[in-house]
């Protein structure tokens, strides 16, 4: 907003009702916990620097989405937190911080799409954005867990069996959100949210979520 706009707002604040003061307080407090979230995220990712070439030139260079843009005196390009992450392309980034939201409290893609304000199929494609980054170390135990031989299975399960014992698996958690079915590549997606909700059974923090999917650590959580 620029200057002379904000100015013109605060000048009309006087008019507003009662519901639309509570709107606005409301609103003024997501904001104010999404510019947190960005400034963990940041600090997460260290020093400011290029996340297309590395280097640690940069500049400020204003705000979008509530987050802080960069652009890099080497190469001429703009980032920001998220760039680089299963994340980056997403639009609608404003709207990261109440789908991690969604993710800490487990709800199924219905849920989470109306909570967020999302169709079912872009609720999909953020989910498993949000949940690939660590589907590699996360779902290591859980591969090496369903390879391992039970009484009267084969010794050496191998390829779909091994997927299918790792469903088992999950299934056998007694959790997971509501699925009708489930594609072999997101077991691992899966596996990993299913290791952190076992983690933080307490009070599931949604910011671990976002630093989750960047492939960063959580700061005091």
């Amino acid at each position: 907003m620029q200057a002379a706009q904000f100015e013109q707002f605060l000048a009309q604040v006087h008019q507003l009702s009662p519901s639309q003061v509570r709107r606005l307080r409301a609103a003024l407090s997501r904001n104010d916990q999404m510019q947190q979230t960005w400034q963990d995220l940041q600090a997460a990712g260290g020093a400011l620097h290029c996340h297309h070439c590395g280097s640690a030139k940069v500049v400020r260079n204003g705000f979008e989405h509530g987050m802080q843009r960069i652009r890099c005196k080497a190469c001429g390009r703009s980032s920001n937190c998220v760039s680089g992450t299963p994340l980056s392309r997403l639009r609608n980034k404003e709207k990261f911080a109440q789908y991690a939201e969604c993710l800490a409290q487990g709800m199924t893609l219905r849920e989470a799409a109306q909570k967020v304000g999302l169709n079912l199929d872009r609720a999909f494609r953020w989910r498993h954005r949000f949940l690939a980054a660590g589907q590699v170390a996360d779902s290591t135990a859980m591969q090496s867990t369903a390879q391992a031989p039970d009484a009267g299975t084969s010794p050496n399960l191998t390829g779909a069996a091994a997927m299918q014992r790792r469903l088992v698996l999950l299934k056998s958690s007694g959790w997971l959100p509501s699925l009708r079915s489930m594609a072999p590549r997101y077991i691992p997606h899966y596996e990993s949210w299913l290791k952190m909700r076992k983690e933080k059974k307490e009070g599931n923090d949604a910011r671990q979520y976002l630093f989750f999917a960047i492939g960063k650590s959580p700061i005091n959580v």
